[in-house]
């Protein structure tokens, strides 16, 4: 990966899980970590629904 400057703008990563608990927060802060440290910009959120169950009826 080249410097921050030449990295592309509006660039995503979704990570997900068919499985609760299967250790997606940790592997999204490693890799926010290393990206950081080669000075490319972060940001992350994490959705406030992590369950469809009981939603329908």
């Amino acid at each position: 990966m080249g410097p921050a400057s030449s990295a592309p703008t509006g660039t995503a990563l979704l990570v997900g899980s068919c499985e609760a608990f299967s250790g997606k927060s940790a592997v999204v802060l490693g890799l926010a970590r290393q990206l950081l440290q080669r000075g490319v910009v972060v940001r992350f959120g994490k959705p406030l629904a992590t369950t469809a169950e009981g939603t329908w009826s």
